[in-house]
């Protein structure tokens, strides 16, 4: 994994348990000027908390860390959040409207279909959680990178 190859974001280590850290994300300035900013969701959040798996390294709460992902699974991620339930919305909504349905119950149906979708990567969350799994990075003492 190449450093160019990473989404990378400050982080503050807020609570560490045995396999898992939770670490809160801070928000920059200069995100405006990074080459994901278009993809990434931390600007468009206020200080969100992530949960990151540790493996065999240690950390302590309130030590600096780089939380990071591969620019590949950010965009298979979009894919999950975005780019399936659209195709799924406007598939079923073609579907109804083909069938002779009238547009207001094609268009409750279309969103209804949304339901089905969402129960279904609930139950997959554990398997999806292991694959798009945020690594951890100490931050040297010295600031960013």
């Amino acid at each position: 994994m190449t450093p160019d190859s990473l989404i990378r974001h400050e982080g503050e280590v807020i609570s560490v348990s045995s396999d898992t850290v939770q670490v809160r994300i801070r928000s920059q300035p200069a995100c405006s000027a990074c080459r994901a900013a278009g993809r990434c969701f931390v600007p468009k959040m206020s200080r969100p908390v992530i949960v990151c798996r540790t493996g065999r390294e240690q950390f302590r709460e309130g030590e600096p860390v780089w939380v990071q992902m591969e620019e590949g699974m950010g965009k298979i991620s979009t894919r999950y959040a975005f780019l399936y339930p659209l195709l799924l919305v406007m598939g079923s909504l073609i579907f109804c409207i083909l069938m002779g349905m009238e547009e207001k119950y094609a268009g409750i149906i279309s969103l209804l279909s949304l339901f089905p979708y969402y129960i279904a990567l609930s139950f997959v969350q554990h398997k999806i959680t292991r694959e798009f799994g945020f690594s951890l990075a100490r931050m040297e003492r010295g600031g960013a990178s």
